[in-house]
């Protein structure tokens, strides 16, 4: 019994894409050997086919390229987000650490300050004021600021985290100050002063060098 043309033809996907049974496939090529029209409809479905798979193909490469370039350049963009977070954070903790540990601008308190002023010999526009911290913490410079009205303000500053001295030895400064036009002389704030030297004071004399 000769088969159909029509059941051939349904049959041609199965066995283009081998999952027919041998007696079906057996079945397909005696007819195929004899039918030249069922035998162009398989080539066109192989040119077919092919032809779709290189489409399907060059579109999934399309679309994982263009997944990929865009993964890649998440990718830089997050790196260079850490990149910047991490110089951000290094920035800031460095910047704390000076401003807690290594700045100086807390003033010392006046009762933790013992001073010592004298009189520069040979040098009458000059005083010498000896500055000695008694808490015991390491660290810190004077400053000096003058008002309007000619009188000088020292301070020795301090960072806000302190360390403390292990050896119990005290911040010791000694600073000259130029009286020349100059009202008096404080250790503190115009608030919160302690008088080290005015015109009326008369202080012991002294040669820097023994000062040091």
């Amino acid at each position: 019994m000769k088969t159909s043309c029509e059941l051939i033809r349904d049959l041609l996907p199965l066995y283009y894409d081998g999952i027919c049974s041998d007696t079906t496939k057996k079945i397909v090529e005696e007819h195929l050997a004899e039918c030249s029209e069922c035998s162009l409809i398989l080539e066109k479905m192989s040119v077919s086919l092919k032809s779709t798979n290189s489409v399907r193909q060059e579109s999934e490469e399309k679309i994982f390229g263009g997944v990929a370039k865009k993964w890649k350049a998440s990718l830089c963009k997050s790196f260079a987000k850490g990149i910047l977070l991490a110089s951000l954070c290094f920035i800031l903790f460095y910047a704390g650490r000076y401003g807690l540990c290594q700045a100086n601008f807390i003033a010392a308190d006046n009762n933790v300050v013992d001073t010592t002023e004298y009189t520069l010999k040979d040098d009458a526009n000059n005083i010498a004021v000896v500055l000695e911290t008694t808490d015991g913490y390491l660290g810190g410079t004077i400053v000096s600021e003058t008002d309007e009205k000619g009188n000088v303000y020292l301070s020795i500053v301090r960072p806000i985290i302190k360390e403390k001295n292990r050896d119990k030895d005290n911040l010791r400064v000694v600073y000259t100050v130029n009286i020349e036009n100059k009202n008096a002389v404080y250790y503190g704030s115009p608030d919160n002063r302690e008088l080290l030297w005015d015109k009326n004071t008369d202080l012991p004399q002294i040669a820097y060098e023994e000062l040091q």
